[in-house]
């Protein structure tokens, strides 16, 4: 999430300087999809992607997202420890569906390092 912060702060300096504002293209739509799809399969990826479809890897790091926002925004421990619970068990079913790649898994929530943050931002 600190490198989501850090890209998001850079992109918003560069708006402001700017940078953004005569690229080529600019003002026009986005050119169609260029991922080389078989022929035969295009018709079942337009379908996927016009229901808004994603695979369950994907809905469930969507959720994961989604929890830890509303972790942030709650005040109360009992129920930051039931949504870190809940963001755990997701992060499971993540890790577990996929090949054993340790570069790709993803860390679980703590709560000792929850309590720690909330310590720091009361004094």
């Amino acid at each position: 999430m600190l490198m989501d912060k850090i890209a998001e702060e850079k992109i918003l300096e560069a708006q402001k300087k700017g940078r953004f504002s005569n690229l080529p293209g600019s003002g026009k739509p986005l050119p169609m999809e260029t991922i080389s799809i078989p022929e035969d399969l295009r018709m079942a990826y337009h379908m996927l992607k016009t229901a808004d479809f994603l695979p369950p890897e994907l809905e469930l790091r969507k959720e994961i997202h989604t929890a830890r926002e509303l972790l942030e925004k709650t005040p109360d421990l009992t129920t930051k420890h039931t949504i870190i619970t809940r963001i755990n068990i997701m992060i499971r079913k993540i890790n577990m569906a996929q090949p054993s790649r340790p570069d790709r898994e993803i860390p679980e929530e703590y709560l000792p390092r929850l309590v720690d943050r909330i310590e720091q931002n009361q004094c």
